[in-house]
């Protein structure tokens, strides 16, 4: 296929943009995106942002910069803020407001990663992915759950897997536990910048899931 050079550039300025996205979102930015949509559906800015709640503009922006890092499209915004209205008082950190967005926009993430109504996954070997929920909920960091080697070990699988992935022209997408996801993200985000995690709660159930790899 012959492409023109402009064509060339802007897919290029197009993926830098996308893959930097998070860094642009300003303050600013974020309160322009908020007002345009309080012109439209104002009730649900209001749950939101209500007035005299402070920092709540800030917590938005963190909200919408760690969708942005996972590649998560925020053009559904008005959803986005209704999560953050409804669970913002019963969660204690950024990230579980976070997970609980994400939960909110399952069948946009489904249906981003989703290929004739097939989603093609790969998971961790049960025995794996459980010593990591418990290390998660005994308090403790995730990369307590292996010892140097088994921890190197399911790296170079993983990467092996995410490599065919690739060559079969697939999106590597790895399913787990939403205890891990986002522990699990942080853990192999500069081994696997490409993989997408999602969990079992971002997944709507009118869809059929196929397990292609698991990795032990």
């Amino acid at each position: 296929t012959v492409v023109d050079a402009p064509s060339v550039i802007a897919t290029h300025l197009t993926e830098l943009i996308k893959r930097h996205a998070s860094e642009i979102l300003g303050r600013q930015e974020t309160q322009e995106l908020v007002d345009k949509l309080k012109e439209q559906i104002p009730a649900v800015v209001d749950a939101a942002v209500p007035e005299g709640s402070q920092g709540r503009l800030g917590l938005i922006q963190k909200v919408l910069k760690a969708l942005l890092t996972e590649g998560v499209s925020i053009r559904n915004l008005s959803t986005i803020l209704e999560v953050i209205a409804d669970f913002v008082e019963h969660v204690s950190d950024v990230d579980s407001l976070v997970e609980h967005v994400r939960q909110g926009l399952a069948r946009q993430l489904t249906r981003e990663y989703t290929i004739d109504d097939v989603l093609r996954v790969m998971t961790l070997d049960p025995v794996i992915e459980q010593k990591m929920v418990d290390s998660i909920q005994g308090q403790r960091s995730i990369h307590q759950a292996l010892d140097p080697d088994s921890a190197r070990n399911l790296f170079e699988r993983l990467n092996q897997a995410i490599e065919d992935m690739l060559v079969e022209g697939q999106q590597p997408v790895l399913l787990c536990s939403p205890v891990i996801r986002i522990h699990f993200k942080r853990l192999v985000e500069r081994v696997a910048p490409q993989l997408v995690v999602l969990s079992f709660q971002e997944i709507v159930t009118d869809v059929e899931i196929d397990n292609v790899r698991s990795i032990s």
